[in-house]
């Protein structure tokens, strides 16, 4: 293992921001590595509350949809407000944490503790002296067996003894079953709205077949050179040298829109057991390694210079805050965020939500939902560069699946083709308009955010039979919705009516508004979808020539951006004053990044604008928010602003209360705060921008703390790859090559 890929302490975590979180893309696990109690925290990632179908359109709300239109056209904002409110009400459901492994010994008084986590192997490890026996625990989460493993061993034979348990906060009820451990439970099949919880929202469980909630199942067995009792409701270990526990899990979710109620899930998972276990530590652990590392070393970074590599990763972030010279830091939370994607998103796994996979509330921020104006699609921003097609594959089913229900929201809602989406889904394919507010429940342009995803997916595989069979179809369907909302506002066609995420802006009267005729992000989403169409259009056999026609008929009366009088990005259709001037969101500026309709190089006016607009916004910020600005800094050129965006991402933050200013916990997990991991893949593809621009240019906006180092593997588009070495900000060497399209 590479010292400078590594995270470690010297105690175990305390909290969730002090643990180590893995993955296997659907399998999480947060590892606290403790020494008398150890808990390892369980998440699977298709766990939620809800049921299929639990949430249909509701035909009556066009009219207030209907209503909110014609007062924005009017220019009747107040009034639009109100009505849109009309329009809205409707919740995702919740992702719900699984339960917890817990491990307990009677070893107090240790000494010599250290844990770590092994980036370039995902690996966790923690050890530690008691009673003058050294005690080690190495775990990992398998993708190829589908298994969490721990293994438990000491240094003097027969010394090792513990129980093992396992429990949930979901109804469940757990037993022994031979010498397995079992637990089994269900989900409540909805959430809903209460004053008297303090989240906002209950749960309630159901026994109607029709209305029965997810089920799941745990299954744990160890493998041991010690005696093994099988007690009522745990597993106990004495008298060994070794312990090695494998446990099985997964929920009878069959897709958005079917449960399996059998329990054949029960018996898949007893299965997969049974083949892990007959393999054993050694075989299961290469298998992963190898895995994991053909994905993982596919885009390599490393920025020259001394680094504090030697120092606990949380003394790391405290000295860094005194002293930012440590360029290595840099190049870890970039392999960070690797491990990360790897870990929470692969082939044939769920999307990644807020929170990644990793989640231990019943209660969780924000529902742990898919978040569609700004995070969900944040979460695989860097990963196409690095080549981690593999982990990008489960974006594009879960806008697939959505586009199903989707197409029942146009119909229903707006008396529209094609397919809609809004602020929020869940593993239901939910896409209705979300509830509480206009400025964030009533935008739905999401569709058009994750079709612009699909294409460049092809952009960089160049992969035509998905382009023809998978991506072009859905980019064709969401085109339809949006030509179907276009409307005539004078001096331009715009999607009406619309908000800026999750902006507001005060009328003239000084009231609170958010509902308008046009905003730029709208636009420039719509702008590039309708692009992207007639481009991929010439790539294909099968190309939608009427379709075509008529988005070529509007695009010349579009607008993706426009600068106002002020020489900034005009955030809606007129200067409206925004509610908060320096507000978290930075929507408007979609087009700099990750738009990229704005040329920077041949288009100074526009590029000024958003320099101009992001000044007035600040660089204070949620962890994602940060990112954001990082990418947009970058594209811009501005290595200042890079740098010190970068410093105030790595700031350390010790609470959970929900704020605006963000930075990492001492894992160097994103505190929004609270957690979210969208800005660990933020940041990620921030670095990346101010490494290599959108027209190829090497070191567009490179700090001079790292004026030194070396990247390797990096993805242009057209399946090339782009490798490369830097001393002093000048370029040492670089060569491109081409890659087969099966990698």
């Amino acid at each position: 293992m590479n010292s400078s890929s590594r995270l470690f302490y010297t105690s175990p975590a305390q909290n969730f921001h002090e643990a180590f979180p893995l993955g296997n893309g659907s399998f999480g696990v947060v590892a606290y590595s403790g020494t008398d109690s150890d808990r390892y925290s369980l998440n699977l990632d298709t766990l939620w509350s809800g049921f299929p179908g639990n949430k249909r359109p509701n035909p009556d709300t066009y009219e207030a949809y209907r209503k909110t239109r014609e007062y924005t056209l009017n220019g009747e904002y107040r009034k639009a407000y109100f009505a849109a409110a009309g329009f809205l009400g409707n919740r995702s459901e919740v992702y719900l944490p699984l339960g917890n492994l817990r491990i307990h010994t009677a070893h107090t008084n240790v000494t010599s503790y250290i844990r770590t986590l092994d980036l370039e192997n995902a690996l966790s490890e923690s050890s530690y002296t008691c009673g003058g026996v050294t005690y080690s625990k190495q775990t990992f989460l398998s993708y190829p067996d589908h298994v969490f493993v721990l293994r438990f061993v000491c240094d003097k034979k027969a010394s090792l003894s513990f129980d093992a348990s396992l429990d949930s906060l979901l109804k469940n009820c757990v037993r022994t079953d031979r010498n397995d451990l079992v637990m089994k439970g269900e989900c409540p099949y909805r959430s809903y709205e209460t004053p008297e919880s303090k989240c906002g929202y209950a749960f309630e469980y159901s026994d109607e077949p029709d209305k029965k909630g997810m089920s799941f199942y745990v299954r744990l067995r160890i493998l041991t050179d010690g005696l093994l009792r099988a007690e009522k409701e745990k597993l106990s270990v004495s008298d060994a040298s070794e312990a090695v526990l494998i446990l099985a899990a997964d929920t009878n979710f069959l897709s958005p829109f079917a449960l399996d109620h059998t329990d054949a899930f029960c018996a898949n998972v007893s299965n997969t057991l049974s083949l892990a276990a007959e393999k054993g530590f050694q075989t299961l652990k290469d298998a992963h390694i190898a895995d994991y590392r053909a994905l993982y070393e596919r885009t390599k970074l490393a920025f020259y210079g001394t680094s504090r590599d030697t120092l606990p990763t949380d003394e790391r972030l405290a000295a860094f805050g005194k002293n930012s010279e440590d360029p290595g830091l840099y190049a870890l939370l970039f392999d960070y965020g690797k491990y990360l994607a790897i870990s929470s998103s692969r082939r044939g796994t769920q999307a990644s939500n807020l929170q990644g996979i990793w989640n231990e509330s019943l209660t969780p921020p924000w529902r742990s939902n898919y978040t569609l104006n700004i995070n969900t699609e944040m979460n695989y921003y860097p990963l196409l560069s690095c080549g981690l097609y593999d982990c990008f594959e489960p974006l594009i089913r879960f806008v697939k699946d959505r586009s199903v229900t989707g197409k029942e929201a146009a119909r229903l809602l707006y008396h529209a083709d094609g397919f809609v989406l809004h602020h929020n889904s869940d593993i239901w394919g939910f896409a209705l308009p979300a509830s509480t507010a206009a400025e964030w429940g009533f935008w739905n342009a999401s569709g058009a955010w994750l079709c612009r995803e699909l294409y460049r997916y092809y952009l960089y595989t160049g992969d035509r039979e998905y382009l023809e069979k998978s991506g072009y179809p859905l980019m064709k369907e969401c085109a339809r919705f949006y030509l179907n909302e276009l409307c005539d506002i004078g001096d331009r066609l715009a999607v009406c009516p619309t908000t800026s995420p999750e902006n507001a802006f005060l009328n003239e009267n000084g009231e609170k508004c958010a509902v308008t005729r046009a905003s730029a992000m709208t636009d420039s989403l719509v702008y590039g979808l309708f692009c992207d169409i007639l481009e991929a259009g010439a790539h294909i056999g099968t190309r939608d020539t009427a379709l075509e026609t008529k988005i070529r008929t509007v695009l010349p009366r579009m607008k993706p951006f426009t600068v106002g009088t002020d020489a900034k990005i005009v955030e809606w259709d007129e200067p409206h004053t925004p509610l908060e001037q320096h507000h978290r969101h930075v929507s408007h500026l979609y087009a700099l990044f990750p738009g990229n309709l704005i040329d920077v190089k041949n288009n100074p006016q526009a590029a000024n604008a958003c320099k101009a607009s992001l000044i007035e916004r600040g660089n204070d910020g949620t962890g994602w928010s940060l990112a954001w600005k990082l990418c947009l800094w970058a594209s811009l050129g501005e290595k200042e602003e890079v740098s010190e965006l970068l410093k105030r991402f790595l700031t350390q933050v010790e609470t959970d209360a929900v704020c605006c200013k963000g930075g990492v916990y001492k894992n160097l997990l994103c505190a929004h705060p609270p957690f979210q991991i969208d800005g660990n893949f933020g940041v990620m593809a921030g670095i990346l921008r101010m490494l290599v621009s959108e027209d190829g240019t090497l070191l567009p906006a490179l700090p001079d703390e790292l004026g030194s180092g070396k990247l390797t593997g990096y993805r242009l588009k057209g399946r090339k790859v782009l490798d490369f070495e830097w001393k002093d900000g000048k370029i040492l060497w670089q060569r491109i090559r081409t890659i087969n399209s099966g990698e």
